[in-house]
């Protein structure tokens, strides 16, 4: 609930392009760090 106030706030005060291109540097942010967390994963192999 707290999240949909501030959003909102954003939108009206810095406009929906800024508010976009935020969501768009967090979802790359994540992306990244999902990536580099994966690759340290020890690789399983599946063959019998």
């Amino acid at each position: 609930m707290l999240g949909s106030l501030f959003s909102g706030y954003f939108w009206d005060e810095m406009g929906a392009t800024f508010v976009y291109s935020m969501a768009a540097g967090v979802c790359c942010v994540a992306f990244l760090i999902a990536f580099i967390w994966i690759g340290k994963t020890d690789k399983v192999s599946c063959e019998v």
